[in-house]
């Protein structure tokens, strides 16, 4: 009988707005997961999914503020065992990072499900596109941008067949560097946008990204929602993702005074505050909407159509998603079958130097 009416509770929690399920806090940890993705479904936009209580980082919150950390985490394991592995691949980043600690038995069966998982998605993206075969290199264009200026970019003045790919979020220590391989094999060259936190955590990558050719600018320090914060606030945030990724620039490889919103969610006061920095402000018109495409397949499908229907301008992925550096060797492939451009920005001055004048962390 309990059993029924914790499964009638949820239910009717399912009929719910979004945002009285985000308020729901009688639900057990064997009922998050799907509220979890109910919610990633439901949302519009990124942000109203990380923002909305009921993403990752949310659960991982209530997870360690729980009065029993480890029954309930013991338990959020054991219901994500349960689930179908394309919804299980949602939850990839709670899976495979360090920040929480799942039982140590159920997330390594967990994480060997997704490796398999992983696999099967390249075997179903080979099995439709075909064999990649020899990359044949695509040509590639520099843009020069005046960041002092402080322009703001959408499409970026790109013209027909010429595209923009832009990488947010990282850098991600498994991931980063298969894209840069996939790049590297097809001769495009990219605009990566950094959070700060990132850029500390592995200035390897930032690295070994400007020295192969691409450009990094930075996307806050802790990839913060600007719009919800104070004007001070918004500034330490700002300066603070600026000033990590360029201390993480090699010598003779500055990284740039290119700015990207988190979400793009800003408002005037925000975005006059980058261009007082001294930043360019890089936007989208193309989106791969990678976050809320669970399977590779889908996503190339999406990245083409996409491509077709805008003819050109600023393509955004994340850096940080499997699905994403599955499907990118499929969509340079597409580009170069289809006669197409990669575009990456630069610096018009060649990069802003290591402490750059208007900037300070305080």
């Amino acid at each position: 009988m309990l059993m029924l009416r914790a499964a009638a509770t949820f239910v009717g929690l399912l009929s719910l707005p979004l945002s009285s399920v985000a308020v729901a806090a009688h639900l057990q940890p064997e009922q998050w997961p799907k509220t979890v993705l109910r919610a990633r479904d439901h949302a519009r936009t990124l942000a109203d999914w990380e923002h909305g209580g009921w993403s990752l980082g949310a659960v991982a919150e209530r997870l360690v503020r729980s009065p029993n950390p480890q029954s309930e985490t013991r338990r959020f394991c054991a219901s994500l065992e349960r689930l179908e592995d394309e919804n299980l691949a949602v939850f990839d980043s709670m899976i495979r990072g360090e920040s929480l600690r799942l039982d140590s038995p159920c997330q390594s069966r967990l994480r060997s499900r997704l490796e398999r998982h992983w696999e099967r998605e390249a075997e179903e993206l080979e099995r439709r596109e075909g064999p990649i075969g020899a990359p044949i290199a695509l040509r590639s264009i520099q843009v020069p941008v005046a960041a002092p200026d402080g322009p703001v970019l959408f499409r970026g003045g790109l013209g027909s067949r010429q595209v923009a790919l832009t990488f947010d979020d990282g850098p991600d220590g498994e991931r980063t560097g298969r894209l840069l391989l996939a790049l590297e094999e097809w001769g495009a060259r990219a605009t990566f946008f950094a959070t700060g936190q990132g850029a500390q955590r592995f200035p390897g990558w930032i690295q070994k990204t400007l020295r192969a050719g691409h450009t990094v600018g930075s996307h806050t320090l802790t990839h913060a929602l600007l719009t919800k914060l104070n004007a001070e606030e918004a500034r330490r945030e700002i300066r603070g993702g600026l000033l990590s990724v360029l201390e993480a620039a090699p010598p003779g490889f500055p990284a740039a005074a290119f700015f990207r919103f988190p979400y793009g969610s800003r408002t005037g006061r925000l975005q006059e505050l980058v261009r007082t920095e001294g930043m360019a402000t890089f936007f989208w018109n193309m989106d791969s909407l990678d976050w809320k495409i669970r399977t590779a397949p889908e996503l190339l499908a999406r990245v083409k159509q996409e491509l077709e229907w805008r003819d050109g301008g600023i393509l955004i992925f994340h850096e940080t998603l499997e699905q994403s550096v599955l499907a990118l060797p499929y969509v340079l492939k597409w580009l170069s079958q289809n006669g197409w451009e990669t575009a990456v920005f630069v610096n018009s001055g060649g990069g802003r130097s290591a402490e750059p004048p208007r900037l300070s962390r305080h």
